[in-house]
């Protein structure tokens, strides 16, 4: 929330009137980092390229995603180091199946 508030010139934004509220969604097997809003707050940013302005409010209790941090499955990281042009060699798992690394060799 600091960095928004650097990056997009937004003074009177308070990012500590955020709470981080992490959330897992089973369907994408991604943690999704919500921050929800603690107050109501407007506040103006500004476009670092065109220098143009926008005013923002946000409401007391929104929510908003600002990334997602994907955990695919063992089987889905093979998939997905297949479709891209891997070829998986080993893949090991730790001993509650929660953990996992893959060595894979690039396809020529």
């Amino acid at each position: 929330m600091f960095k928004l508030k650097r990056d997009l010139r937004a003074n009177t934004f308070k990012p500590e009137s955020f709470v981080y509220n992490p959330q897992w969604n089973e369907q994408s097997s991604a943690v999704e980092h919500v921050f929800t809003a603690l107050e109501t707050q407007e506040f103006t940013i500004t476009d670092c390229f065109t220098n143009r302005e926008a005013v923002i409010k946000i409401y007391e209790g929104e929510n908003y995603v600002l990334a997602n941090s994907i955990k695919p499955s063992c089987e889905e990281m093979r998939a997905m180091l297949i479709n891209s042009g891997w070829e998986p060699l080993e893949s090991l798992r730790d001993t509650e199946g929660q953990f996992h690394i893959h060595l894979a060799l690039a396809s020529t």
